[in-house]
């Protein structure tokens, strides 16, 4: 093929700036790539990390606080469990999000997999929480009419030993009274053991000391004077009578408690493990992420190096291609026409050009010259 020497200067030109050119569009291309995998990284996945993160806290002060509800049942306690409840429903609606994401699915197929049963299993969690704080809350209530019906039963045996001002008539009144006073502290401090070890067999306890009680408080309700005395005695039932009440419904809740908890710490433990578990799925998704783009860049330095080989080749090549066709040509035709020139002038020497370009176009129009010098001599 005939080149003229524009055509060759442009193409030795156009090689270099198409592998440039290429070179730069596969930098770009890479680099663009590269970002949005980093931004997988840095978005997403340290959204749902956070999210997690926050979940599993929330959990772990969850249970702290309803322990400490067990021990001091407030309002404040109870309102801080149901604000968490809430806050850890809301993160897993805000997990959920993450999860329907199309790229989780690429970078992390497992959550995607397993989140369904770890929401039901988170939420089914939270009901029980909700129902041992809600069984709690109830219980607190009679807890807190017992000790009141328990201190009033003090006071009033402490009113009607004073009514019979340790009065030997009195003697086993007196004595009845101390027992009754002595049973009913034990009974309380036998409530308060099971509230605080949920051991429902500390009530045989209660039930043993129950016939022993109420046989004190018969025999005072045969004694018809002090009338301070006799009031004070009935005083002492009504309150044994609404102790009882309250002592059957704290057991009858506190068994129902015993189980709800029971389930609870199963929970809780399978909620401890599960946001371990899709913990560490977020944290292999980053790493994945994260040696994705490192091959990516490897791979672009590698490909951006062989574009540079290619295009030094190419410049290196159309320089040769240059000095052969296009110099080294030139040279000769120098040379042919200051040979011509000196000397004795030798108008029989004509000019030959290898190549057919703009070279040889002014060695034919010097050979022509030449000629027409030559006849005219």
């Amino acid at each position: 093929m005939n080149l003229t020497i524009a055509q060759k200067i442009f193409l030795s030109i156009a090689g270099i700036l198409v592998f440039s050119f290429i070179n730069g569009v596969y930098a770009v291309y890479t680099i663009t790539k590269s970002a949005n995998g980093a931004e997988v990284v840095a978005t997403d996945l340290a959204q749902a990390n956070t999210v997690m993160s926050r979940i599993n806290f929330d959990n772990m002060y969850l249970q702290y606080t309803i322990l400490g509800y067990t021990m001091m049942a407030t309002q404040e306690r109870y309102d801080t469990i149901y604000k968490l409840i809430d806050e850890i429903k809301k993160d897993l609606d805000t997990y959920e999000k993450y999860v329907n994401l199309p790229k989780t699915k690429n970078h992390s197929p497992k959550t995607v997999a397993e989140f369904a049963q770890y929401k039901k299993d988170m939420l089914d969690y939270l009901t029980i929480v909700d129902r041992n704080t809600q069984l709690l809350k109830q219980a607190s209530v009679f807890e807190e009419n017992f000790n009141k019906d328990t201190d009033n039963m003090v006071k009033s045996v402490e009113k009607a030993l004073e009514a019979v001002n340790n009065n030997e008539e009195y003697l086993d009144a007196i004595s009845s009274l101390n027992n009754i006073n002595s049973i009913t502290l034990d009974v309380k401090s036998s409530i308060k053991e099971i509230i605080l070890t949920r051991n429902l067999s500390l009530m045989k306890n209660i039930t043993s000391v129950d016939d022993d009680l109420r046989r004190n408080l018969g025999y005072l309700q045969t004694i018809e004077r002090p009338r301070v005395f006799v009031t004070e005695v009935d005083n002492i039932e009504k309150g044994f009578n609404s102790a009882n009440k309250n002592i059957g419904e704290i057991i009858k809740l506190y068994t129902e408690i015993v189980e709800v908890e029971k389930n609870r710490f199963t929970y809780a433990a399978l909620a401890r493990d599960e946001n371990t578990k899709f913990g560490g799925y977020i944290t292999g998704s980053v790493e994945r992420e994260a040696r994705k783009v490192n091959v990516a860049l490897q791979q672009a330095n590698v490909v951006m190096v062989v574009f540079f080989l290619i295009m030094v080749a190419v410049a290196v090549f159309g320089i040769v291609y240059l000095q052969i066709s296009v110099i080294r040509e030139l040279r000769r035709f120098i040379e042919s026409v200051g040979n011509l020139t000196s000397g004795e002038g030798d108008l029989t020497v004509r000019i030959k050009v290898a190549h057919k370009d703009e070279l040889h176009e002014l060695a034919e129009n010097f050979n022509r010259f030449i000629a027409n010098v030559q006849q005219i001599v």
